[in-house]
């Protein structure tokens, strides 16, 4: 997977470059640097996993999120629903309703939820 996430057209992601790296650097296996770019090595059924990111940001906020790699569906779930603000979270269909992801690989627009972003 090597895709960039989005939010929708005449949104903002609202989550600040610094909010999503403090809230992501406590996570077993994260590794976040101050550029934005960061590592996530994680295991599920004991199988182990990779994600490779970077943040881009302008004017306060995160422009888009490049990731990389494989993830599980809570693991994508996970990182998507930290780059929501604190009320798009509330909403029990966010991710969707806020995000959007363009497959570099693919050379296409897919949602949030699209089974072929994560493996299991």
């Amino acid at each position: 997977m090597f895709v960039r996430i989005y939010s929708q057209p005449g949104e903002s992601i609202c989550q600040s470059f610094e909010g999503f790296i403090d809230a992501v650097s406590p996570w077993e296996g994260m590794f976040a640097e101050p550029d934005g770019s960061w590592v996530w090595v994680f295991h599920d059924n004991s199988i182990r996993y990779q994600l490779d990111g970077m943040l881009y940001d302008r004017a306060g906020v995160i422009e888009y999120l490049e990731v990389k790699g494989q993830a599980t569906k809570d693991a994508w779930e996970r990182i998507c629903t930290h780059l929501l603000s604190d009320f798009q979270r509330s909403s029990p269909d966010a991710i969707v309703q806020h995000l959007r992801v363009h497959d570099i690989e693919q050379q296409c627009w897919r949602s949030p939820r699209d089974p072929a972003l994560f493996v299991g």
